[in-house]
């Protein structure tokens, strides 16, 4: 971004940054010697929405399978800050099955990782994630069980 100074003063207005991280500022008018900033932090917001990050790839009848919801901010940072609770259960599924495992976790830095877990019967399965703390769920794209 490009302004004109005034007095000797470059104002820059309407600036964000949405993505967390560690950054800097350069400035330089192309005639005298550039300043970078120091480095700071833009951290991740509260979490206000959540997605399943990994789901079972070709999953097998009585293995167990390991799944991961993130919890994100309104921008899609990771919500690291986050250490909800996180309960799992079977949305779509064959009539009958039954989801075992640990089906309640804590988040670690704003990911709830369920391992261990062993749905019933072969067939499509979709599963539902809730975090009570913040009010948020999510449902899982749909994957079969051979």
């Amino acid at each position: 971004t490009t302004v004109k100074a005034a007095s000797g003063v470059a104002t820059f207005s309407n600036l964000s940054l949405n993505t967390a991280g560690t950054y800097t500022l350069s400035a330089g008018d192309g005639c005298l010697i550039g300043q970078t900033s120091n480095p700071f932090v833009i951290a991740p917001g509260p979490a206000t929405h959540m997605n399943f990050l990994t789901l079972p790839s070709s999953p097998k009848h009585g293995k167990a399978l390991t799944v991961q919801v993130v919890l994100l901010d309104q921008y899609g940072n990771v919500a690291t800050g986050d250490t909800s609770k996180v309960t799992l259960s079977l949305g779509m599924h064959p009539k009958n099955a039954v989801l075992s495992g640990t089906l309640t976790v804590s988040a670690v830095a704003g990911i709830a990782t369920f391992s261990g877990l062993s749905p019933s019967l072969v067939g499509a399965y979709t599963l539902v994630a809730k975090d009570s703390t913040d009010n948020l769920w999510a449902t899982s794209s749909t994957f079969k069980v051979a």
